[in-house]
């Protein structure tokens, strides 16, 4: 958050200044960050290759492993067969995220992969006890709003282009086998053997007197078998939904919005489909009203959202009518919106 922007001279000043998204992520940038990228990943391959001896017989091996394949050998399809059921999934999870319609904005997020015609700067000004306190530039994601430019919109953070691309590397490479894949398998199956403990604790503290607890919020002994097996789900949709998001993240390489909304879409329909904003859990860094299993209540439980790039989810919702922002929702809070065009048309007026 910078310091806030005072006047409709200065806000219209500052705007004009702020590059727009085709101009900080030109064709030349993203094919040096996508060069780059590369060379990071091809150094640690052709030393390793060279240090083990492979580097030269690397060709011959390929080429005798594709000439002598046995398909009655059983592991010859399970290494087909593997990484098949591996793609097929993430690609329909990526579908899901495109077709399914939002749980905020209520519409289809389908035009993922043309945003460069959909992105618009704006700036935002957060807004505490009715006073405004400071503000950010912002992409403005237009294309879930309809013909007439009436409907919500997502707000984007602004990246630079080397801030993008050192994000999108180590989310993709690094974060997303680690934490969204394997975090999120181990976790389920931990919680899956440990929580027919925890609700049978619960059912028996709720028995004990003096325990005013309302209809809804009391654990019944059929929590136990629909825990574990939200657990167990937990666990088989991991390796599809992990696998979506580092397709996000390669994507974000050549188009770096159309992958951060593929990427932040994804991530919330495997939490639950809403921006949990301050209720999340970001990389390794939870936020402040963020709680472990929503805190263990029958009502909250599995409800923890974790977000391997808190930085690629949306950061306000704006409403707009015939094309104007008129409000900027953060958290419940109503914050302000301005763009060029609508500062402009208010200088007309």
């Amino acid at each position: 958050m910078t310091a806030l922007i005072p006047t409709n001279a200065s806000r219209v000043e500052a705007l004009t200044k702020k590059p727009t998204y085709k101009q900080t992520f030109t064709a030349k940038k993203r094919l040096i960050g996508v060069v780059a990228i590369t060379i990071i990943l091809a150094i640690p391959v052709v030393y390793g290759l060279f240090v083990s001896g492979n580097l030269t017989t690397l060709p011959h091996k390929i080429a005798h492993a594709f000439t002598h394949i046995n398909t009655a050998n059983p592991t010859f399809w399970v290494g087909v067969g593997v990484p098949t059921l591996l793609f097929g999934g993430s690609v329909a999870v990526m579908v899901s995220a495109t077709q399914r319609k939002d749980r905020e904005l209520g519409v289809k997020m389908n035009k993922i992969f043309s945003p460069s015609k959909n992105l618009e700067v704006g700036l935002l000004e957060w807004n505490k006890a009715d006073q405004s306190i400071g503000s950010d530039m912002c992409y403005i994601d237009k294309s879930t709003l309809d013909g007439n430019g009436n409907g919500k919109a997502y707000l984007y953070n602004i990246k630079g282009c080397g801030e993008h691309y050192n994000v999108s590397f180590v989310v993709t490479f690094l974060g997303t086998p680690l934490l969204n894949l394997i975090g999120s398998v181990v976790y389920n199956a931990i919680r899956f053997c440990v929580i027919p403990f925890y609700i049978t604790y619960r059912l028996i503290k709720q028995g004990c007197p003096n325990q005013k607890i309302s209809e809804n919020s009391r654990y019944k002994w059929y929590d136990i078998p629909k825990e574990m097996g939200l657990s167990l789900w937990g666990v088989i949709r991991a390796p599809f939904y992990a696998t979506a998001y580092f397709f996000a993240g390669l994507y974000s390489f050549i188009s770096p919005m159309g992958g951060r909304i593929l990427g932040s879409k994804i991530e919330r329909d495997w939490n639950g489909g809403k921006p949990m904003y301050d209720k999340g859990f970001w990389a390794c860094t939870p936020l402040k009203e963020w709680k472990l299993e929503g805190g263990g209540d029958r009502e909250s439980l599995h409800k923890h959202p974790y977000y391997l790039a808190g930085c690629w989810q949306p950061v306000a919702i704006a409403n707009f009518v015939d094309g104007k922002p008129y409000a900027a929702m953060h958290v419940g809070k109503r914050n302000y919106l301005y763009t060029l065009a609508s500062l402009r048309k208010q200088e007309e007026q």
